[in-house]
């Protein structure tokens, strides 16, 4: 914001501003085990996200600008034509949450 000319649009072009990309590597494994003529067991280990990845989500992302002190060129907000200094929160534009971290599962799935 600094040195932004007041009453004017800026000239950012959409779609500018992306985040990170979604990196995930999930694992499973399956052994199937028949019991009888007509029932199987199926044995499954499951990992999620096995290389434990951090993946920010962009619908936790803090886009409260709210300036703590805003100064003008020419002091007085009324008369002023451009923006020579804005003070914004720590936390503007960062992500507050994350998807899940690794995760893994052991099942046993019967087939009859």
């Amino acid at each position: 914001m600094n040195g932004f000319k007041l009453g004017t649009v800026g000239d950012a072009g959409p779609g500018i501003c992306e985040g990170p990309g979604l990196q995930q590597v999930d694992l499973s494994l399956y052994k199937n085990v028949k019991i009888s003529k007509s029932v199987k067991a199926q044995l499954r280990f499951e990992v999620f996200n096995i290389l434990n990845h951090v993946n920010f989500l962009s619908n936790q992302l803090n886009i409260n600008y709210n300036p703590s002190s805003i100064t003008y060129d020419t002091g007085d907000p009324a008369t002023a034509t451009r923006i020579t200094n804005a003070t914004v929160p720590n936390t503007f534009g960062q992500s507050t949450a994350t998807r899940d971290a690794r995760q893994a599962q052991f099942g046993i799935k019967l087939i009859f």
